[in-house]
């Protein structure tokens, strides 16, 4: 038999395929296991990455989380949130299976959900929730269900899908409902903003040079890492924005002025 004719060594074929199936593990175990660990040191720093407390929300008992962050924001925007609300009530905006204001809910006087999905509405009902099960800005905010005739949340939350074309229209909504019934004393809208998403980046700086000053605006960061998804780690910057009514002096408007460019570390 000539050399041409001898049939080649089926080792090296098994030898092929074996580099392969090596070559497609080790892409697969980089992927999940090793380069959502860069991302999270990249985006927080080594001791930051292992710093990041964990949410109260994860020791009250009764709280089961139903959905993980991106889906949702992040568990300790609900702790940021509790420091506000102990004692008084909150209205969230979109709260699909209601994790955040689940956590909110035992703290707080009263907890309004606005959801106009109704299978969330179903989901958000069995777990006790208070929901209004359409469009919020079909509702007033002094006529709500089981609150006095008057009377409105003190705490207005939301994190949108559409930051550029909802986060203005929705605070307006709601400082232009109050401001006319002179309500706004002592509220205040909560936004939040994932930097890890270029369109909240782009709105938050519209809304804080805007109405950074003129609402006595705040800023508040929240590092967080929650789990191996590209958008389940980094920084959530919640925007504060005072619903007190603009000074009326001599005829002219002067609206309470606050420290413009500053930003906070949430309460921990």
């Amino acid at each position: 038999m000539s050399d041409l004719e001898r049939p080649k060594p089926v080792g090296r074929k098994r030898r092929r395929v074996t580099q392969l199936l090596v070559l497609v593990a080790a892409c697969y175990v980089s992927y999940w296991f090793v380069w959502p660990y860069i991302r999270m040191a990249h985006r927080l720093g080594v001791v930051g990455m292992f710093s990041v407390p964990k949410s109260q929300c994860l020791t009250q008992p009764g709280f089961k989380a139903v959905d993980r962050s991106p889906k949702r924001s992040p568990l300790l925007i609900a702790d940021h949130l509790i420091h506000y609300t102990k004692g008084k009530v909150i209205f969230e905006v979109g709260t699909r299976n209601g994790d955040i204001l689940a956590c909110v809910n035992p703290h707080a006087k009263k907890a309004y959900s606005a959801e106009i999905d109704p299978e969330y509405c179903v989901k958000l009902e069995e777990r006790g929730l208070t929901v209004l099960c359409d469009d919020f800005r079909k509702f007033s905010p002094s006529a709500l269900p089981g609150l006095p005739e008057g009377e409105v949340p003190d705490v207005f939350f939301w994190w949108p899908m559409m930051a550029d074309t909802q986060n203005e229209e929705w605070m307006l909504h709601i400082r232009d409902a109050l401001w006319k019934q002179d309500l706004g004393a002592g509220k205040r809208v909560i936004i939040a903003f994932d930097h890890n998403w270029p369109r909240d980046r782009r709105n938050l700086q519209y809304m804080w040079n805007k109405y950074g000053v003129d609402m006595n605006g705040e800023r508040y960061e929240v590092k967080y890492a929650e789990n191996r998804h590209w958008r389940a780690s980094g920084t959530f910057t919640l925007l504060h924005l005072k619903l007190d009514p603009p000074r009326v002096s001599t005829g002219s408007i002067h609206a309470s002025k606050g420290k413009f460019g500053e930003v906070k570390k949430a309460e921990e």
